[in-house]
């Protein structure tokens, strides 16, 4: 069983506090004291101090008790009863007397000796905070049970650490090495890169970075560091990967917006905890693109294995999600975007094995057809040979069905120069003459007439073509004219033949 409270704004001691119990409120943890109000009923700044309480009632004769309580930042001290058990960092009532520090209190064992009134335990934390704005507070849970639970809760925590940084270590020098090899391979350094970025973030999650450091500063530079960078070769190896449905503005934004937040790292944590909205918008929104507009593009284009690129950034997306709201107190599970990254990376590895496979693919297909025309160069040399022969002798008697069409095309140009000629003299000799002059075609349509056919008859060609009365035949009065016509062009002599033509309905005349 346990009973305890929150008094903001002080620092009381164990023995104060069996006497004093002013400005006493209870508090969830884990939680930030900005959540809560004091007795004027407005909240608590993020900067400041407070004590709190929690009374604990073993079962009888508890000696194997141990204490698991991760970092709380920014400075603290634990008291267990009457005893100062552990301090981090110095715990003060203004930004002058407090400093900031690191350690965990998770490996205090209550034994024997320990001071034990009637099997209760008061823990009292003393917290200062005028460091980090979004850390006032205990963020974290407090466990407390036998030792043999607590330490394989905790090596099961420092296992999966542990294993998830050791898998991006690889992982990292793993495509270092496949860019050192290949050069050209770039998407695969930002990977590695990025790979890297997480283990400081991984760290993090696990509190592993605070154990193994002891400046605050330089702490909160790695973590806000690392966040910039992943954000960076993030959208670095999407951009080389698929380029063509990665927008250069968007990459240049992405590029500028990192770098700016990459140097605010450089400032005390004081502002960067301020800025920590920044670099989170900086990967949700990058991430938002890629989802919403780069996948799809690339799926519309069939790029190789992009379901399985899909898949994972969906799942690193919703883990990033998940780990943002942690990190502004708007719930209390664990960070989990270490493992959204671990399924990023192996569906990443799908898709780099399928681009891989498909390459692998193409160059056996390639090698198999070097190896058959290897093998057989001299008789596909020989085919080729023949082909070329063949192809040449089908020019060569193509240039001469040409040559000959070209000599016939000469041959009636200069005829038809010739028949140009004998017309125009005989266009000239009908123009000038009185008799009418008529000029049908093989089919003895009519085809021209001068103007004294015009004044003869009345009408014109035109006027004829109109009426239809263009043929020869089939408009005279003359029953043999076929065989007259017949007669003058078998035998090329002028034939004369009589008929009665009517000009204009009313007049009819005899030619």
């Amino acid at each position: 069983m346990a009973n305890g409270n929150f008094i903001g704004n002080n620092y009381l001691f164990p023995k104060i506090l069996k006497t004093q119990n002013k400005d006493k409120i209870f508090i969830d943890i884990p939680s930030i004291w900005t959540q809560k109000k004091n007795s004027e009923k407005t909240k608590f700044s993020a900067y400041g101090y407070a004590t709190y309480r929690l009374t604990i009632l073993l079962p009888e004769n508890s000696k194997d008790i141990k204490f698991d309580i991760n970092t709380i930042r920014s400075a603290y001290k634990i008291w267990l009863n009457d005893s100062l058990c552990f301090e981090t960092g110095n715990v003060g009532k203004n930004i002058d007397e407090h400093n900031p520090g690191l350690y965990n209190f998770n490996n205090f064992f209550l034994n024997q000796d320990f001071n034990l009134q009637n099997d209760t335990i008061q823990l009292i934390i003393q917290v200062s905070n005028y460091t980090v704005p979004n850390s006032s507070g205990i963020k974290n849970k407090i466990y407390i049970g036998n030792s043999n639970s607590i330490l394989k809760a905790q090596n099961k925590i420092n296992f999966l650490g542990y294993f998830a940084i050791g898998i991006f270590f690889i992982i990292g020098f793993y495509h270092f090495f496949i860019y050192f090899f290949r050069t050209r391979e770039i998407a695969t350094l930002f990977f590695g890169l990025m790979s890297l970025s997480v283990i400081l973030r991984t760290m993090f999650s696990f509190e592993i970075l605070e154990s193994a450091m002891s400046n605050f500063n330089l702490f909160w530079f790695f973590i806000f560091i690392g966040t910039t960078q992943f954000s960076l070769f993030l959208n670095l190896y999407f951009y080389k990967l698929y380029k063509k449905e990665y927008g250069k503005i968007a990459i240049y934004i992405t590029t500028i917006s990192s770098g700016i937040l990459t140097i605010t790292a450089f400032l005390s944590p004081t502002i960067t905890d301020k800025l920590t909205i920044l670099y989170f918008a900086i990967i949700i929104l990058s991430m938002l693109y890629l989802i919403f507009i780069v996948m799809p593009k690339s799926i519309k284009n069939k790029q190789k294995g992009i379901i399985w690129a899909y898949l994972g950034l969906l799942i690193m997306f919703l883990s990033s999600i998940s780990d943002f709201l942690k990190v502004f107190s708007l719930h209390n599970l664990p960070y989990i975007a270490p493992y959204g990254f671990i399924a990023f990376t192996f569906f990443q590895a799908v898709n780099i094995a399928k681009r891989f496979s498909v390459s692998l693919t193409n160059n056996e297909k390639l090698n198999a057809t070097l190896q058959y025309q290897n093998e057989n160069l001299e008789t596909i040399v020989k085919e080729r040979t023949n082909t070329v022969e063949q192809q040449k002798e089908e020019l060569i008697s193509q240039n001469e069905e040409l040559l000959q069409v070209s000599e016939e095309l000469q041959s009636q140009a200069e005829e038809l120069e010739v028949t140009n000629q004998e017309l125009e003299k005989l266009s000239i000799v009908a123009s000038e003459t009185d008799n009418a002059v008529i000029i049908f075609d093989e089919n003895y349509n009519l085809q021209w007439t001068n103007e004294a056919f015009a004044k003869i008859y009345g009408n014109t060609y035109q006027e004829f073509a109109r009426q239809g009365r263009v043929n020869l035949i089939t408009n005279t009065t003359v029953v043999n004219i076929e065989e007259i016509l017949s007669e003058c062009i078998s035998e090329k002599k002028s034939v004369t033949y009589k008929a009665k033509v009517t000009v204009n309905k009313n007049i009819e005349l005899w030619i």
